[in-house]
C-alpha cells in the first residue's frame, strides 16, 4: 500500500519536473533501519505554479497532503 502511494505521489512530481526526495520512515527503511510508518513523506523544491498543479494532482488522486511554507531563514523553505 505505501509503495503504491509513494509511486502515486512521485508521478506528478516527475511530470512537473519538481526536484524531490523521499524522507521519513520509508527513506530510513531503504537504508536498512526498519521503522514502522503509516505515511509517505517527500521533500520537494516548489515554486508558485507547481504548488497549485501538485495540489490539484493530489486531490485528483485522492491523496491527503500537507503543504507548509516556512520562513526564509529556515533550512527547508517549502514542505508538502
Amino acid at each position: 500500500m505505501l509503495l503504491r502511494t509513494m509511486l502515486e505521489v512521485n508521478d506528478p512530481l516527475a511530470e512537473l519536473m519538481v526536484p524531490n526526495c523521499l524522507v521519513g520512515g520509508l527513506a530510513v527503511s531503504a537504508y536498512g533501519m526498519i521503522r514502522g510508518t503509516g505515511d509517505v513523506d517527500f521533500l520537494a523544491m516548489l515554486d508558485g505554479d507547481k504548488i497549485d498543479a501538485l495540489s490539484q494532482a493530489a486531490r485528483k488522486a485522492q491523496l491527503g497532503y500537507k503543504y507548509t511554507k516556512t520562513g526564509i531563514d529556515a533550512p527547508i523553505v517549502d514542505v508538502i
